[in-house]
């Protein structure tokens, strides 16, 4: 597997690892809720995250992330 794929696929292990109910199936309904806004407001919420915490694919690739005003802005 490549290098830029496995860092992608580490995007969506954070944003599941913390919004676990995106990855509950049984709660994902057929118009039940809402499922493509929740998953935007969650990686919307883990780029904030990243922005003030650092991730592993920002070491992995030694780039410092922007700082959350820039990110905002």
């Amino acid at each position: 597997m490549s290098k830029v794929r496995t860092s992608v696929e580490w995007g969506f292990k954070d944003i599941l690892q913390h919004f676990a109910f995106l990855g509950f199936k049984p709660a994902q309904k057929l118009q039940m809720s809402n499922v493509g806004t929740a998953y935007a407001v969650a990686t919307i919420l883990s780029n904030c995250r990243k922005c003030l915490y650092g991730s592993q694919t920002s070491k992995y690739f030694e780039v410092d992330p922007p700082t959350l005003e820039e990110y905002l802005s």
